[in-house]
Parts: structure tokens; sequence; C-alpha cells
């Protein structure tokens, strides 16, 4: 089978039950060899269910396997924002070591002191990520990359689209396409950034065409809500077409038997970066940055990009064809769809960007 390597083209910019987890093989990495042996609890804050159960098998048991010595627990969060609001809460007195955030509230934790910069003889594997998995100071690091996707379902589209213009133009959508509205990232940054681009209009400097063209797309949705969600809408066939984060279509697509498949389209994509974080003044920092520079490993990667459909963040990740096939932005021939982020627009009008497809998309429908 073919693999890989790959690199994404652009610039840097960028209280619920704990259990534990028992230990299985995985891979050999880099490591630091300076300082007293790796030992203790670490306490690992994560998105729960699938996320965390491909996790675990993934990275978690190899790292586990490489330090014996260190116990990992788990505090989950739903969501960044929860996880943040947590984080907050314990600022002067934090129980969690490492906190797996998306790359938007990252940056927020960041302006409150919530995080501390990663060592770089801690973490070597830094060397290796992408230059937009590198965040400014090394205050965490991107861990996955993810992008938004076009999802339809097979037995109702006869065409597979290639465009996102198939949600204004195809008939199959008509009334029959489902979206989280915002301010979920997917419509409140992916859609907006992308059909301000499609429109030919530059979202640093205004997203007016595309909130225009979206407005035009209204009151051919059938739903915004994030119940049901259009990945589950799209893999029954209650909806024709949907829009979502691509890690999770593939994980609905397989399960499908067929029925359900994602695409990136013609005129690109935006990045959602996860980032590992290392919290101030946690309990165990040591063994905190151990896990981090483990889970940044080429090996750790491209075990859980096979589980989850998530692009790998280090250049040296290998990725067999058909693995590769499902992750589209790390394929080096579609790097010119990947819209270059530029963070400090997208954080900065998160907000605005989402009242504006409040009223003028989702309250004009």
């Amino acid at each position: 089978m073919i693999k890989s390597k790959w690199r994404l083209i652009g610039t840097a910019l960028l209280a619920l039950p704990v259990m534990a987890v028992t230990a299985c093989g995985g891979p050999s990495v880099a490591q630091s060899t300076t300082g007293d042996a790796v030992t203790g609890d670490l306490v690992f804050s994560i998105y729960p269910g699938v996320f965390q159960d491909n996790y675990v098998k993934s990275v978690v048991e190899p790292f586990q396997q490489k330090f014996p010595d260190v116990k990992v627990s788990f505090v989950q969060a739903r969501t960044s924002a929860e996880s943040l609001a947590s984080l907050r809460a314990e600022k002067a007195n934090p129980s969690v070591d490492v906190s797996l955030l998306d790359f938007a509230v990252a940056r927020t934790a960041n302006s409150e002191g919530i995080f501390q910069s990663l060592d770089p003889a801690a973490v070597p594997n830094l060397a290796d990520l992408d230059p937009k998995a590198r965040v400014n100071g090394d205050m965490g690091a991107g861990v996955t990359f993810d992008s938004v996707a076009l999802m339809y379902n097979t037995k109702a589209v006869s065409k597979a689209p290639d465009s996102w213009k198939a949600l204004w133009d195809d008939p199959a959508a008509d009334g029959k396409t489902a979206i989280i509205g915002p301010p979920d990232l997917t419509s409140t940054v992916g859609l907006t950034v992308i059909t301000t681009k499609m429109e030919g209009g530059d979202y640093t400097q205004s997203v007016d065409k595309g909130i225009a063209k979206l407005a035009q797309l209204a009151p051919r949705v059938q739903t915004w809500n994030p119940q049901p969600d259009p990945y589950t809408m799209v893999q029954s066939g209650d909806a024709n077409f949907g829009v979502g984060w691509n890690a999770r279509a593939q994980l609905f697509a397989d399960g499908s038997n067929g029925a359900m498949k994602a695409v990136l389209p013609s005129e690109g994509t935006i990045l959602q970066i996860n980032t590992l974080n290392l919290v101030k003044n946690s309990p165990n920092p040591k063994a905190a940055q151990a896990f981090i520079n483990y889970a940044l490993s080429a090996e750790a990667q491209a075990e859980f990009s096979k589980h989850m459909s998530y692009a790998p963040t280090n250049t040296k990740a290998e990725l067999p064809s058909d693995i590769l096939a499902k992750i589209p932005v790390a394929d080096p021939a579609k790097a010119d769809r990947i819209i270059a982020p530029n963070w400090d627009v997208m954080v900065s009008q998160r907000d605005t960007w989402a009242t504006r497809l409040k009223t003028e998309v989702v309250g004009a429908k």
C-alpha cells in the first residue's frame, strides 16, 4: 500500500467523572532524555464519546506502555467553551495538566494566562509540525487538522457534487439541506469564509458577499438546528445534503453502507485546529510535556488519523493511500484548496459574523 508524507501549505499564524486508562502496545518516538523518570498522575481534559474512545486506543494507551509509571485520567468536556469555563474556575489551583481545545478558544485561554509555553527541549516533536500547527511562543501546539466538508446522500443525489454551488443549484438540496447554525464554527467561520471567497470577496476585509449569498441559500435549508445533527440526517436520508467537519463526516460515511459520502469541493475549505495545551501551574508538568510530545509524534498522529480521519499536524506522519483518500486536506495535490487561515481576523470577527448569520440569514429564512 502506498504511503505518503505530506505538508499543508500556508503560513504560521496560529466537573465530570474521571476514569483511569489501561496500558497496551504502541510505537516508539523521540523523547527528551534529561531529568528524572516521568512518573505520577496526569489529568487530561478531552472531548468525550467517539473522540475519546479512539484517542485512548491510538495515543493514550501506547503512551502508557512507553511510560508505565504515568497514570492517565480524564476530565470530559463536550466543547472547548465548556473546557475553558472549567479552566477559568480553577485557574488559581488547577487539577488538569493537559487541555485539548480548538485553536480559537485556546487563544482566549492564552490571553487570560491559563496556559504556559511548551519547552522545546521537552517537546522536541514541535520541530516536525506543519507551520500552521505552531503557536506563537509555543503556547500549545496543533495536534489535529480538520476541514469543512460537503456531505451528500448517494441514494438521493444522482451526481457526486464537486462544488459548494450544489447547495444552491442541485434540486435535491432544495428543502433537504442540514447545517448547524451560528455560533457553531461550521457555519460561523466555515461557510462564511468559504462563501465569501466563492463570491470573489476577501473575508479579511468584509464578509458582505458571503452573507448575501448565504441569505439566498436560507430558504433551501431544512434545518439549522444542532439536533438532529447533519451527519445523522444525511446518513439516514432525512437530508440529502449537509455541511460538517470532515473527520466526523467520514466516520458516519463509514457506517452508512455507501449511503453517505463527504467531499472537498473545488472552491476549497478552511481548517479547524485542535491544540494540546500545558496548563499553567499544573500538578504534573513533566508528565504533561512528555504526553504532548508523544501525541505530536509522527507515529501517534498517523495512528489516530487511521481511526478518526483527522489530518496529522506532524509533517513526517505517513498515511496509507486509502486513509489519505478520506482526508483530502492531507493530500499535497489538494493543498491549493485550503483557504489560508488568518486567525486574528477569524477570532476577532467570529461573534460579529455569528450575529449577522442569525439575523440576516437564519432569521430571514
